[in-house]
């Protein structure tokens, strides 16, 4: 059993934290180190959380390591874009000369950047990402067309719609 030393301020900040900070996985960490520090087996501590035996040895370390701040940490796995060395160039020249389709932000990308190979996966996060204006949750006006019928080429009323509502805030 690794031994950890909690002094009162330190179990005061566990304590608030448990329940105060904003992401769930901090709370666990916090909760962890929390019924440690109060004496409870590491047996009875992986049940009561739902963790592994591993989660609650990297969640004891990491407050070995760096206190409560070092818990408060979150790291996860962000691949990085192809594109994002080239970020601030595209975005200045698309905010200047801003596209009017999918096909017309593809080819702009293309010609700025020779490595980018543009395609479906532009076309779908182009559509799909909401504009910078539009709070999520929020649906697009209605329009009859949305309702049961297929819209063109075949498609859904609800591929329709969104293809729709995305050309409606690019415009």
């Amino acid at each position: 059993m690794l031994k950890l030393e909690c002094s009162t301020e330190a179990v005061e900040a566990l304590r608030y934290w448990r329940f105060h900070h904003p992401h769930p996985l901090v709370q666990l960490k916090m909760e962890v180190v929390l019924l440690h520090s109060q004496g409870v087996p590491n047996e009875q501590i992986q049940p009561i959380c739902g963790i592994s035996k591993a989660t609650l040895y990297r969640s004891l370390h990491a407050y070995q390591e760096g206190g409560v701040e070092r818990l408060k940490e979150l790291h996860f796995h962000r691949p990085d874009s192809a594109l994002v060395h080239q970020r601030t160039t595209l975005e200045e020249h698309l905010r200047a000369q801003p596209p009017a389709t999918v096909a017309a932000a593809a080819a702009q990308i293309e010609a700025l950047t020779p490595t980018f190979k543009g395609g479906w996966s532009t076309a779908v996060n182009f559509v799909l990402l909401p504009p910078p204006d539009t709070k999520l949750g929020q649906y697009p006006p209605h329009d009859k067309r949305c309702d049961d019928s297929l819209g063109r080429r075949g498609l859904g009323g609800w591929a329709y719609c969104l293809r729709r509502s995305a050309r409606a805030s690019l415009a």
